[in-house]
């Protein structure tokens, strides 16, 4: 009796600790869905024939889709036809065992919009085959469309601050920003006036005088570029241009 009930107890014991094991193994997976679910980033798990497995709420949420349309797609079916090549690179990649941890990615939303993704993608393997590829990415879209925006505005600004100066003395401001005072013994600088112009925007519309200007004006301005002149300023009808500065000529 005391034998049979020592085996009782010790079943028993492997029992319970067969359930407390069942338990924390249910809460630890409890604990890392709540995790994923809960997370901004998205995460998704696909087969090795692009079937997904998985995805979080956040994919779900940025991508649009329900999770009956999730069990109908597939990879591709998000992945815009102009990315699909560098996609299918990727993902061999990852599939002969390499762990990608910076890539960024386009997927395709619900309502056709494209969206820019950051992120790392590695595979899974079981007895040495490939089975899932297990993504994270976050949504970079208005990030590039910061940047795009700032770039943009950098271009403005150069291109406003070379009509104003010249491109060496621009650089030079923009490593080193002061005052700049070079001292130039030789060059050359001519002021030109339009001979009456005074008397003929008395008799003609600020219309027809801007557009003379511009006319005669923008036909210094490429005989200045051709002869590497710096031109200087435009003041109503003066023209002012120098040769020899910011970079010294012999030929000024």
């Amino acid at each position: 009796l005391l034998q049979v009930l020592t085996g009782i107890g010790s079943q028993l014991v492997q029992f319970i600790k067969h359930k407390e094991a069942e338990s924390a193994l249910l809460e630890s997976e409890e604990r890392y869905r709540d995790l994923f679910e809960n997370a901004t980033d998205l995460i998704q798990c696909v087969t090795a024939d692009g079937s997904f497995v998985y995805v979080n709420q956040a994919w779900r949420e940025t991508l649009g889709y329900d999770e009956a349309e999730i069990a109908e797609l597939k990879i591709f079916d998000v992945i815009p036809p102009s990315y699909k090549s560098q996609c299918i690179k990727i993902i061999k990649r990852v599939m002969s065992g390499e762990k990608i941890e910076r890539i960024q990615a386009q997927f395709i939303t619900k309502n056709q919009e494209i969206i820019s993704l950051e992120g790392n993608i590695n595979c899974k393997f079981v007895e040495g085959k490939p089975t899932l590829t297990r993504g994270i990415f976050r949504d970079i879209t208005k990030r590039l469309e910061t940047e795009a925006e700032l770039r943009h505005q950098r271009d403005q600004t150069e291109k406003l601050l070379l009509n104003i100066l010249p491109s060496s003395i621009a650089e030079r401001l923009k490593e080193q920003p002061g005052t700049i005072a070079d001292n130039l013994a030789e060059v050359t600088v001519m002021f030109a006036d339009i001979v009456g112009f005074t008397e003929l925007s008395a008799q003609s519309s600020p219309t027809v005088m801007v557009e003379l200007l511009n006319e005669i004006f923008s036909e210094f301005d490429h005989l200045a570029e051709r002869h590497k002149l710096e031109k200087i300023k435009t003041i109503g009808d003066a023209y002012m241009v120098a040769g020899g500065l910011p970079v010294p000529r012999a030929d000024h």
